[in-house]
């Protein structure tokens, strides 16, 4: 009995011990205790510690990458991409992490990190996070703004159809003959994932931000928000636009633009 207490009361005072709902761990002969944090706790510790590294590159918590994320992804955030590849934005602030919160999403393996957004934030702040297991632990795989194309909006795979796609400003107008019955539609590049496509007459206008799915042969344009003032009613789980190229020429096909018939856009820089 006294060598069973005595076990119990070094166990309480033992700081290299880690208790998990089925054991008792010694860290002292595992890698890493990362490798028994669950996918919620990782990417909150993870976000946490490169947010404080954004503010102050600097100070004494690196941040291990090799730790969190994995190979396919470290390739992908080395890249040139313009902005911070991880947070989905150009600046930062420590303030994030006041309000730094991972939830589930409908998603096996897959969680929305998001922060309460500020005054200058343009467009939505969530950013979905993929996470797969390697061996005896789990890593963050992927990082993408929506979650319905999660599984490819920042694919590297892509690069190829990056380049066939990448536009600047596409404008199509019916019935030039007639100014004040024309409709005028901007179709705006925004980056790989966003396109604002705006249309003014002289009796109606609207302007939707829309989501951009690329495949080989084709993007798809999907409903993402309203930034104008007129609401769309219509099915976003539809395109409300697809783009395609014949030779040198783009092509567009969308319930927006008469009635959905094929019409050629004219690029403009």
């Amino acid at each position: 009995m006294l060598s069973i207490v005595s076990c119990e009361g070094n166990t309480q005072k033992n700081k290299d011990v880690v208790v998990d709902n089925t054991s008792i761990i010694d860290v002292k002969k595992i890698d890493n205790v990362q490798s028994y944090l669950k996918p919620k706790d990782l990417i909150l510790e993870f976000y946490t510690k490169y947010i404080t590294y954004l503010e102050d590159p600097l100070n004494e918590e690196s941040v291990d990458y090799e730790m969190y994320l994995t190979e396919d992804l470290i390739k992908e955030i080395g890249k040139n991409w313009g902005y911070d590849y991880i947070i989905k934005a150009q600046d930062s602030s420590i303030e994030w992490l006041k309000t730094l919160k991972v939830e589930d999403t409908e998603k096996d393996n897959v969680y929305s990190v998001s922060r309460e957004r500020g005054y200058y934030d343009s467009d939505d702040n969530t950013i979905y996070v993929t996470v797969k297991q390697e061996k005896d632990k789990f890593k963050i795989s992927k990082l993408s703004r929506t979650l319905n194309e999660q599984s490819d909006s920042f694919s590297a795979e892509k690069e190829d159809q990056d380049d066939e796609f990448t536009y600047y400003l596409f404008k199509y107008r019916t019935k030039p003959d007639n100014p004040r019955t024309a409709l005028i539609y901007r179709i705006e590049y925004i980056d790989n994932d966003i396109v604002v496509i705006n249309m003014d007459s002289h009796n109606d206008s609207f302007e939707y931000e829309l989501l951009q799915k690329k495949s080989q042969n084709d993007v798809e344009l999907y409903y993402k928000k309203n930034t104008g003032i007129k609401e769309y009613t219509g099915d976003i789980s539809k395109p409300l636009m697809r783009i395609y190229k014949k030779g040198d020429d783009f092509y567009a096909i969308s319930p927006l633009i008469e009635d959905g018939k094929e019409v050629k856009l004219k690029e403009e820089e």
